[in-house]
């Protein structure tokens, strides 16, 4: 049982934000510029926080070549183009925020490794490239030849390499800790170890229901609430039932997988990579090579909020790294992991107040890091919308 003064705390709070994620951490700190003398407390159901924002990969990415016409032939051109453009601003936000140092950037440049039977080639790199000058003010693909040939991969699977001096790598496990930091600078509130089981609307504000890691109960009363918990969304929002003013969004989710080896020595390439439309992707981590992806194989089971390893796509990234990557080389694996991600046919953000009191502040579709930023800044000013409404 919660005490009275135990009680009385969870009453006077303006705004809770409900996942510690990308999104969640930004839209806290977003809310406090908006009302310094706020108290905001963020709920988090793992401690430390885990999730798709440090189980990632570190790419400071846009999306390659082989993804961008994908994109286009499945929401169109102009919507495609604006979502290149919200991710290459939004990385250029996160990157302002935090300090190249503090992420330890590494602009070693990107890269897509093309199969023969690619989609992508000279012509549609220029089509590309075209569309996208007004973004970045440069060309930002081209077929770099003489880098496949130093890079040594292997050449019976890889046909030609296109290199963009656009994209980098970061520390993701550094990314949280700085927004962490920050929110202990901000005097928002993050607890851990919380999960938020159901949501009620009162004439008044929002009731955020959720359960301790000791299975107790505990009822947070807030002016409003902003929904950041990325996969996890779907189910949350059934417990809105009629209070829901709006469609539930479409929002399902996808695990990757993703494997680091043991130190190499001499590895040859450097930067960060993708093949098969962006669902394989690659990385030298310092004297390592991180590699993850191959959800396209097996969508079905991939479409889970469970963490686990498949192991037909882990076999996959074994024989891909032995083969692709590094031919022929000894290779050990030191750790194997899987992080949960989230996704909307048409990869669009979806930040709306979705009930009396209740935001939704979804950005990833895989590129959390490029979107958060933004999305976060757009979740803040509808929360405070929704508590003055």
């Amino acid at each position: 049982m919660l005490s009275f003064w135990e009680q009385q705390s969870l009453q006077k709070i303006d705004f809770v934000v409900v996942g510690a994620g990308l999104v969640g951490m930004q839209t806290a700190l977003a809310l406090r510029l908006r009302a310094p003398e706020a108290r905001i407390v963020i709920l988090e159901r793992h401690a430390p926080p885990r999730g798709a924002g440090t189980q990632n990969a570190g790419f400071a990415c846009f999306g390659s070549p082989g993804e961008l016409l994908d994109d286009i032939a499945r929401v169109g051109r102009d919507a495609a183009l604006a979502l290149v453009e919200r991710r290459w601003r939004g990385l250029q936000a996160l990157r302002a925020r935090h300090g190249d140092a503090v992420l330890q950037i590494e602009d070693h440049c990107g890269h897509e490794v093309l199969t023969r039977d690619s989609a992508v080639d000279a012509a549609a790199l220029e089509d590309l490239n075209s569309d996208l000058r007004h973004i970045f003010g440069d060309e930002v693909f081209r077929l770099r030849p003489d880098l496949l040939q130093r890079y040594g991969f292997g050449r019976e699977r890889v046909a030609a390499l296109v290199h963009t001096h656009f994209e980098a790598a970061l520390d993701s496990g550094r990314l949280s800790l700085s927004l962490q930091r920050q929110l202990r600078a901000a005097d928002v509130e993050l607890l851990c170890g919380i999960e938020v089981d159901r949501l009620e609307s009162r004439d008044r504000g929002v009731d955020v229901c959720a359960v301790d890691a000791c299975g107790e109960e505990i009822v947070l009363h807030a002016r409003a609430a902003a929904l950041c918990g990325n996969a996890a969304l779907p189910d949350l929002l059934r417990t809105l039932g009629s209070a829901a003013t709006e469609p539930l969004p479409d929002i399902r989710p996808g695990r990757g997988q993703v494997l680091v080896t043991d130190t190499l020595p001499d590895l040859k390439f450097s930067g960060t990579f993708h093949a098969d439309r962006g669902f394989v992707y690659f990385r030298r981590l310092g004297d390592r090579v991180l590699l993850g992806g191959g959800r396209n194989r097996d969508f079905d089971t991939e479409s889970t909020q469970q963490r686990g390893l498949n192991e037909s796509i882990q076999s996959f990234l074994d024989e891909y790294l032995r083969t692709v990557i590094l031919p022929g080389a000894q290779v050990s694996i030191s750790g194997r992991w899987s992080g949960i991600m989230a996704f909307t046919a048409d990869k669009q953000p979806c930040v709306k107040q979705i009930a009396p009191g209740y935001v939704i502040g979804f950005a990833c579709n895989g590129m959390g890091v490029a979107l958060s930023a933004a999305a976060a800044e757009q979740c803040a000013d509808c929360v405070i919308r929704a508590a003055e409404s």
